[in-house]
């Protein structure tokens, strides 16, 4: 026997068809592992909150490539053996689909169609999934004990007597006023009647949430917390109207009916507004009082408002607004972020009735705060009554399409505001004589009643999203079951080159002169496979090209073919 016949001669190994490889279950399993964990990677908070999202992006980004390697090889796999089950398959179309390359010449639509699908679906998966960007996941974390107290936002503690305090917390509702939504760093309206302004967290515990904080996501504190809270009440007119009522509630103020709430004096008290159009409107106000002069009133438990007209035969008695104020529990949520916070929710745990029970009420009933002289300047400020009459829109409306009154009554929260304001200037912690009481302007909340949720931006946990990942690891299913279909093909899970010019032995390979460089063929050439059984039991596949008539032959199961 000479060398070329020797048996270190031949290099190829034969082999039986397995139903299904090793190969087939690894991609399959490859491919619905990525989909496992890009389904951990999105829809597990805590792993999301984790990551965040632009390492979801990346993540998600590689699982797809790795799905799409599995689902490709499998849909390319049974494009070929349909191609030869089907008895139509050209060396072109082979070619071209071994290739990838949907520009090869004189291949078939379906090959084209097969070839330009796989980087269709690439594509289409990549832009899909960074559709579902900008969504939020929250993990719950272990919680500290959390310092919280009468405080105003971080940075603006020990400012002034109160006045810029109410700025701060009041004019974000004034600005666009609404009932059931919070406002700013504190302010829950909770109705048309009732506003609440929380205890908040105290800057040194803030400090110790944020440091680590990310761009973009936030740290959510929740806990049970005092609040000062005005609630505007109905004034009955038997009140209203009896004038033994008035002359108790002027004793009881301080204030003398006929100096300071008679017939106005135009030297000790000019009008509000002194043009053509409102000559006579007044503004008034009572609240307890400060310490100064002979009188002193430290109960704010009630606060009037008035503004009226004089030449409308109005007084203060007949426009009057009455406030009850107390503190009361809430709930309240803030929105912590490396760039501020903000009171995200709130609600309200106590009536007036059951606060007046349960809670500590000497911030306001026992405390001089001297309201009126503070903010008497503000009725004006945020005029409620007279703002068409001198033809001042409110602010969110338009000169075209002027709005001077809003849908929702806004003194309830004025009168929270000035309340609130004096507490923090007076009483705020880090005040040097902040000791009316420590159990009422700061206090502690044990880590058990404080929860602590992190918030981070990440990919949109939605149905579409399931679908995306999940359409790789379906196809490469689907495709490997219709394979199994087509376990007779003479195909195996090598098929390339090699296989092609092991089969060609036979065949007259002249017809590709010319072809060496270029790689292609002035014409189609059919491609007829071809199954031998040897008298050992093996069998052999030949491939016969240019057959015109015809079908591939089948293989048969345990044979093993070389």
């Amino acid at each position: 026997m000479s060398k070329y016949h020797s048996k270190s001669f031949y290099a190829g190994v034969p082999q039986h068809k397995p139903f299904v490889s090793w190969k087939d279950v690894l991609a399959t399993l490859i491919a619905w592992l990525c989909f496992i964990f890009g389904i951990v990677a999105v829809f597990s908070q805590s792993v999301a909150v984790y990551l965040g999202q632009i390492n979801q992006l990346i993540i998600i980004g590689f699982l797809l490539t790795i799905m799409g390697l599995c689902s490709r090889r499998e849909l390319e796999l049974l494009a070929i053996a349909y191609e030869i089950y089907a008895g139509r398959s050209t060396l072109q179309d082979l070619d071209a689909l071994l290739r990838n390359d949907f520009m090869a010449r004189n291949i078939s639509n379906r090959s084209r169609a097969a070839i330009v699908f796989y980087p269709l679906l690439a594509l289409a998966l990549s832009a899909s999934y960074k559709s579902f960007s900008n969504g939020t996941s929250t993990e719950t974390l272990k919680s500290i004990s959390g310092l919280f107290g009468l405080t105003a936002s971080p940075g603006n503690q020990r400012i002034g007597s109160g006045i810029s305090l109410l700025v701060e917390v009041y004019l974000p509702f004034w600005t666009d006023p609404d009932a059931n939504r919070t406002y700013g760093f504190n302010m829950f309206v909770a109705s048309n009647t009732t506003t609440a302004i929380l205890d908040a967290p105290l800057p040194n515990y803030l400090d110790n949430l944020t440091p680590g904080l990310a761009i973009g996501d936030s740290l959510l504190i929740s806990a049970i917390v005092n609040a000062t809270v005005s609630e505007m009440i109905e004034f009955p007119d038997s009140d209203r109207n009896d004038p033994n009522f008035w002359n108790t509630t002027w004793t009881a103020y301080g204030q003398d009916i006929e100096t300071d709430y008679g017939p106005p004096n135009p030297l000790s008290d000019p009008p509000l507004f002194s043009d053509d159009l409102l000559e006579d409107a007044y503004s008034g106000m009572l609240a307890g009082s400060g310490d100064w002069g002979i009188y002193s009133n430290p109960n704010n438990t009630m606060v009037f408002l008035s503004m009226w007209n004089t030449t409308l035969n109005e007084t203060f008695q007949s426009t009057a607004q009455t406030f009850r104020l107390s503190r009361r529990q809430c709930y309240g949520t803030w929105n912590i972020t490396s760039s501020g916070v903000y009171l995200a929710e709130a609600t309200l745990l106590e009536t007036h009735e059951e606060a007046l029970q349960s809670q500590d009420q000497a911030l306001i009933a026992d405390n001089e705060l001297g309201i009126t002289p503070t903010f008497h300047a503000t009725l004006f400020e945020y005029d409620y009554r007279f703002r068409e009459t001198w033809n001042e829109p409110t602010p969110t409306s338009s000169i075209t399409s002027p709005q001077y009154r809003y849908n929702i009554s806004t003194t309830s929260a004025l009168v929270a505001s000035m309340i609130w304001a004096r507490q923090v200037s007076l009483w705020e912690p880090s005040r040097n004589n902040a000791s009316h009481s420590a159990s009422n302007n700061q206090y502690t909340i044990d880590p058990i009643n404080v929860v602590t949720r992190r918030e981070a931006i990440t990919l949109r946990r939605e149905t579409g999203l399931v679908v995306v990942l999940a359409i790789c690891p379906f196809l490469t299913i689907a495709a490997l079951i219709l394979k199994t279909f087509l376990y007779s093909v003479p195909l195996g899970e090598g098929f390339g080159v090699i296989s092609m010019l092991a089969g060609m032995k036979e065949c007259n390979l002249d017809v590709f002169a010319g072809a060496s460089l270029s790689g292609q063929l002035s014409r189609e050439l059919t491609v007829r496979f071809h199954v031998h059984q040897d008298r050992d039991g093996r069998g052999r596949v030949c491939i016969k090209l240019d057959e015109k008539d015809g079908k591939s032959e089948k293989l048969r199961k345990n044979i093993v073919y070389g």
